[in-house]
């Protein structure tokens, strides 16, 4: 059942809501638009905030629904199948793998896991992004501190660990090259070598 389950989380996330609703909407592919990111984010940048939650929403529900399904399997490592929807969401091969970053099936994967904690980080951030629109990833790390610290002592505390750490490491690899890539920039603001000619 672990399998099964596994693979339907890979699916869910792989379904790319935002990238259906900036088509449908906007005749918009997000890939090559905006940010580039297929999520909310992006939407929202492009349609407006109302269709930027709508996506938002969607990604936050196919996680969850992963998570229930996993549940109601009696999967015993819901933390595998939370690491797979944040997978099929980042790299969905029906895009040719280029996906969002994974932050609304985050919320909902910690909306199963820790519903109270989890709105009490999400109002937070959102404050945040009110008062800094741009700052959407301090933002988030701020929600997720707070989730931590709420649960902390709670029976789910390590799964949820377990799955900010895998989204982490997600991210990590994700954005390894532009890290290099911005580095080297600075590096070269004090002089490259030249290349062949």
């Amino acid at each position: 059942m672990q399998s099964i389950a596994v693979v339907t989380g890979f699916l869910l996330g792989s379904i790319p809501f935002s990238q259906i609703l900036a088509l449908r909407v906007g005749q918009l592919d997000l890939r090559i638009s905006g940010y580039g990111n297929v999520g909310a984010y992006n939407v929202a940048h492009h349609l407006g905030t109302f269709w930027g939650i709508l996506a938002g929403t969607l990604d936050a529900a196919k996680a969850w629904l992963a998570l229930w399904t996993a549940h109601r399997l009696g999967v015993a490592d819901p933390a595998l199948v939370a690491w797979a929807v944040i997978l099929g969401h980042s790299y969905p091969p029906w895009l040719k793998f280029r996906g969002g970053k994974g932050l609304a099936p985050l919320i909902g994967i910690l909306l199963w896991f820790a519903p109270l904690a989890t709105l009490s980080g999400v109002s937070l951030a959102w404050v945040i992004l009110w008062w800094q629109p741009r700052r959407l990833n301090e933002a988030a790390a701020i929600g997720m501190l707070v989730v931590i610290v709420l649960i902390r002592g709670d029976a789910v505390y390590l799964q949820v660990v377990r799955v900010l750490l895998g989204f982490g490491l997600l991210l990590s690899i994700a954005y390894a090259p532009r890290f290099w890539r911005w580095l080297r920039s600075r590096a070269c603001r004090s002089g490259c070598p030249a290349g062949p000619t």
